[in-house]
């Protein structure tokens, strides 16, 4: 029996450091991908997990990210829904916040010669940018890689958005992942989320998967440190984002909301607001 396969001398191991040594230093280099947003600018070869509190509108701050990387700075952008078949209800909220006009007016009709201008205008941007969207009712991890796959390949899309980890975490306890069934609750998703990693890093993209918390009686806190901690995030990912909204003196939400955002274990914080029609977020610092 020939066992030299087991082990190996260290002179292919630094032929491969030799090749490697400077390798992340001109990675670095490598400028991010902008986003709008001076905290949240996308790195290639990394993913990003955005986490909130239920109904604390991530998708709203997934989707202006889009609109600022396709349509604002032209740089080819995938995003994929998982478990839904509805590509015009992702187009009518990418053309309800790029026109900032409210969606329940475009879905009445009561619209104004102004709104109608806005809306033409819109239109037409978003037909010409590089935004390529997907909808997928099968959101297994075979199927979504062929599609992100497909768009850099064809399209050249330096960054995906994945909506949503719920969905991929139910298709893979059912389908894919069978021996993690009675593991821990965090075991499916971790190794979801280590897939998706090594694909980004394999297609040199950036990927953001959103994960969306459930309330106090479900599987997920809602809050930052229990949600990392639940599906041992800070050990996978390369970026966390959690969105929590604020509340205003007089108990309402507010259109204000907080981003605790850790990287390689250090975190930052800062404050974005949303349009209260249009549910398009901006930067407060702008």
């Amino acid at each position: 029996m020939d066992n030299h396969s087991l082990y190996t001398s260290l002179n292919p191991v630094m032929d491969a450091l030799g090749k490697s040594i400077g390798k992340n230093d001109a990675e670095a280099e490598v400028p991010p991908l902008e986003t709008g947003f001076r905290h949240l600018r996308l790195k290639k070869g990394c993913l990003t997990l955005f986490g909130m509190q239920k109904n604390s509108g991530i998708a709203s701050l997934a989707y202006s990210m889009i609109l600022n990387i396709g349509v604002e700075n032209k740089k080819p952008v995938g995003l994929v829904s998982a478990g839904l078949n509805d590509t015009l209800g992702m187009g009518n909220r990418l053309l309800s916040m790029q026109a900032q006009v409210p969606i329940i007016k475009m879905r009445n009709g009561m619209l104004s010669d102004r709104d109608s201008v806005k809306l033409k205008s819109a239109m037409k941007a978003l037909a010409e940018s590089p935004v390529f969207v997907r909808d997928e009712p099968n959101g297994c991890l075979e199927t979504m890689t062929k599609i992100i796959e497909g768009m850099v390949q064809n399209e050249k899309v330096e960054a995906v958005f994945i909506d949503s980890l719920d969905f991929l975490d139910e298709i893979a306890n059912e389908e894919k992942y069978p021996d993690f069934k009675w593991e821990p609750y965090f075991s499916v998703k971790a190794s979801l989320l280590e897939s998706y990693r090594n694909l980004a890093k394999r297609l040199n993209i950036a990927i953001i998967i959103l994960a969306e918390t459930k309330d106090d009686d479900g599987s997920l806190p809602g809050s930052p440190e229990a949600f990392k901690k639940e599906i041992a995030v800070t050990r996978i990912v390369d970026t966390f984002v959690f969105l929590s909204k604020t509340e205003s003196e007089d108990g309402a939400m507010s259109n204000e909301a907080n981003i605790s955002l850790w990287k390689k274990g250090r975190g930052t914080g800062f404050s974005v607001c949303r349009n209260p029609q249009t549910l398009r977020y901006e930067d407060s610092a702008q």
